[in-house]
């Protein structure tokens, strides 16, 4: 059995929150677990070196909420042993910063969430898969509608299976929608 903090065992299920870099990992986890995006906006929150787990309760049960630090070296060391993360997952959700405008970023980060499929399909064939299209308030409004389109496309090429995509920023209440539509179709 493993443990998270004080000897507190990890629970049977878990859903996993992953991505390269900064794209808001963090702030999209503290809204799941409560607290309204505005007051998400005024944290200072500091990047994740490693791993922040929090225990929530999710239609009616108790489920680990995990967010993977996103550097690509944590990243690669979050791969290699996939099996002990994504074991016994429920959900991952995968947070794109689509906002970004560096396309080798981009490619990264779309080869990335290729792996994490391809690890869930051998360790937890299952889990419901989420993508993130988060900061959508960074884009230029006349060109946000497209940009998106063109992102979660880029995302699909070579993807076999199902996922569900929302567009979030913490500037209205899409993440809370997000989570509300994920406790349905877990």
């Amino acid at each position: 059995m493993k443990l998270i903090g004080k000897g507190i065992p990890f629970s049977d299920e878990r859903i996993i929150v992953l991505g390269l870099g900064h794209p808001g990992k963090t702030s999209i986890m503290l809204v799941f677990q409560g607290r309204g995006p505005q007051r998400v906006l005024q944290l200072e929150i500091p990047i994740t070196h490693g791993l922040n787990i929090n225990r929530i309760r999710f239609n009616n049960r108790e489920i680990d909420l995990i967010d993977l630090g996103g550097s690509i070296s944590l990243m690669q060391d979050w791969m290699v042993p996939c099996e002990s993360w994504f074991q016994t997952s429920i959900a991952l959700i995968y947070v794109v910063d689509s906002s970004c405008s560096d396309q080798l970023e981009i490619e990264k980060t779309q080869k990335f969430f290729q792996n994490v499929i391809a690890c869930r399909n051998r360790v937890s064939p299952h889990a419901k898969i989420f993508l993130f299209l988060h900061c959508t308030d960074k884009l230029e409004y006349e060109n946000r509608n497209d940009k998106l389109e063109k992102l979660e496309s880029f995302f699909r090429e070579g993807i076999l299976e199902s996922f569900i995509t929302y567009k979030t920023t913490l500037m209205d209440d899409s993440v809370s929608k997000a989570f509300n539509e994920i406790r349905k179709q877990i």
